[in-house]
């Protein structure tokens, strides 16, 4: 049995109708794939990007905080030298003379009031006392030069 049969007007319009619809669906899941893919891509890439900026944040960060501070030198002259500042952390000028000294504060002999009896001990009546092992002292928030001098520091 040979089945060479003539389709009808209707049925080749059917068969046309089906075919484009065939072809329309197929279109659409390339395309929804397409979409999903160049989604799934720019998501990759703005975490990419947050990577970089994060780790170049994080690493620029850590490089600033290893540089040393602009009066490291006399921090450390009047560390070595046993010089203690004596001051309180509700104290304006104590801020101010922490300020003063910026990142290089971190080596600086600080002693909090607050949290010590060594002030009574020393007598110390205002904030910040700077006192040397042999008593010279200094009251009052001090101009980076004047610490210098008084205890013989380089200033830079």
């Amino acid at each position: 049995m040979e089945e060479n049969k003539e389709l009808t007007s209707h049925e080749r319009k059917e068969l046309k109708r089906l075919q484009r619809e065939q072809e329309k669906a197929s279109h659409q899941e390339q395309n929804e794939g397409l979409h999903k893919k160049s989604k799934a891509k720019k998501v990759v890439l703005w975490c990419a990007i947050a990577v970089i900026i994060i780790g170049g944040l994080y690493f620029y960060g850590s490089y600033q905080g290893n540089k040393p501070g602009e009066s490291d030198s006399l921090a450390s002259c009047l560390t070595e030298k046993g010089v203690v500042m004596y001051g309180t952390e509700w104290c304006p000028n104590c801020q101010a003379q922490k300020k003063a000294f910026g990142k290089s504060f971190k080596l600086i002999n600080y002693v909090d009031c607050d949290l010590s009896n060594l002030c009574d001990q020393k007598g110390v009546t205002g904030y910040p006392t700077w006192i040397s092992p042999d008593d010279k002292r200094l009251v009052g928030r001090q101009e980076l030069d004047v610490l210098a001098k008084t205890y013989e520091c380089p200033l830079q």
